[in-house]
């Protein structure tokens, strides 16, 4: 058996050594926890409007993100849920870089399910507006006029 004895001479000031080593292995423990944990922030930046949320749990916090961009008297026609793909093709890759246009990002979403909103809407060029939703959170949008071959365009217009 193997007994380890050591003789402190000034108990008070080793107490406070060892507390404060406690107190910077939690803070440090603290700060790795909150880093790593993949927090993502909950707005997104647009060069057109500037910083807006990207909450979408609700359907209030949708129409919110929409009335962001200008677009009113959206109606919710359907709801459905989509996966995004694993591999980006040609088509995703630009459908993904219409989507770093406001502030979004696909790419850590891919083979993730998420739900896809679609509202009609009365905007200049577009009858639709679709919101991509994963986790209550914004991660991709754009219009359309729902016209095979005519594409898609940002959020934005």
């Amino acid at each position: 058996m193997f007994v380890l004895n050591f003789k402190v001479k000034n108990r008070g000031k080793a107490l406070r050594h060892i507390f404060i080593i406690f107190l910077i292995v939690i803070l440090i423990v603290f700060a790795c926890l909150k880093g790593c944990s993949g927090s993502k922030s909950d707005t997104a930046t647009c060069d057109e409007i500037g910083e807006y949320s990207l909450k979408a749990e609700t359907e209030e916090q949708r129409i919110d993100i929409l009335h962001s961009f200008g677009i009113e008297n959206a109606k919710l026609t359907e709801c459905d849920e989509i996966t995004i793909p694993e591999d980006f093709n040609s088509v995703t890759e630009k459908y993904n870089e219409i989507q770093m246009q406001t502030g979004l990002d696909l790419t850590p979403y891919k083979g993730q399910k998420a739900q896809r909103f679609t509202y009609s809407v009365e905007a200049e060029n577009a009858s639709c507006a679709v919101l991509l939703v994963s986790g209550g959170r914004l991660i991709g949008g754009h219009l359309t006029n729902r016209v095979y071959g005519e594409g898609v365009r940002p959020l934005s217009g």
